[in-house]
């Protein structure tokens, strides 16, 4: 798959060794554009009230008054490799679930512990599926690591369908875990495995959070919803959604996304 063949090439060990000076620059980079957009988006959108602890581990957790199941009962399947199922639904249930998630408890409860209001700029419904260990391009797509490409502020909302520990569910390590228990990875209450049947709704900062895909054992998968959230002067959602729900998340969004009509979640 062209898929693949992208991230082995930029993102496998082995490429980020043969290249040591591009990734040292790219990830210089990244972080330049991480800090300055989100001291722009702590000017121009940020509220002076918010949940100050919200930063201090960057993951946050909400109970939804619905079965989000129920919401994406009407879609189209894409297997992009034997690896991942991408759930693909139509413009008008996208709609729906957005106004379903996105109601105005959730927005209140998002903004009041960010200090934020949001652009919806990407959605993507995935199931991970069970790799073997000697495939190791794909064991490599699911390393550990922090999304460089995007503000500090971005937020990303997850919401588990069908994921319990077996499943390999998402593992987010808090912002202040130090280094040595990252790389350990057993060192309990540093981490959160995102678990759930569709009632709930978890927000991560993953510019600063660790986080990492996990394998599902065999016969089991784990399937959950993502949002790609980004500070905003209203709540609102780019209108071609449903249009790139199975190519990747477009990289540098608080900049790329300003071009793109949006629509006010009402």
């Amino acid at each position: 798959m062209v898929l693949n063949q992208i991230n082995s090439t930029f993102f496998s060990k082995k490429k980020k060794s043969e290249h040591k000076i591009f990734f040292f620059l790219f990830k210089l980079f990244t972080k330049i554009y991480s800090n300055l957009m989100a001291k722009i988006e702590d000017i121009l959108f940020k509220s002076k009230k918010f949940d100050q602890s919200f930063y201090r581990n960057g993951i946050t957790t909400n109970k939804l008054d619905f079965d989000a199941n129920n919401c994406i009962k009407n879609v189209k399947k894409i297997c992009l490799d034997y690896s991942i199922t991408i759930h693909v639904l139509d413009k008008r249930d996208i709609e729906k679930l957005i106004k379903s998630v996105f109601n105005k408890d959730t927005q209140n409860f998002l903004s009041k512990i960010t200090g934020f209001k949001y652009s919806i700029d990407y959605l993507r419904i995935y199931e991970n599926h069970h790799v073997g260990k000697i495939d190791k391009q794909l064991n490599n797509m699911r390393e550990a690591h922090y999304d460089k490409s995007f503000s500090k502020n971005m937020l990303k909302i997850f919401i588990p369908l069908n994921i319990n520990i077996d499943s390999g569910p998402l593992k987010v390590f808090y912002i202040n875990a130090n280094k040595y228990d990252k790389i350990n990875k057993k060192s309990k209450g540093i981490y959160e495995f995102l678990i759930g049947n569709g009632d709930t709704l978890y927000g991560v900062l993953p510019n600063l959070c660790w986080h990492q895909e996990g394998n599902p054992k065999r016969n089991f998968s784990s399937k959950q919803i993502m949002f790609q959230l980004n500070p905003s002067n209203q709540w609102e959602y780019r209108e071609d959604l449903y249009l790139r729900q199975s190519i990747p998340e477009n990289k540098f969004p608080s900049l790329s996304s300003i071009f793109f009509k949006k629509i006010k979640i009402r």
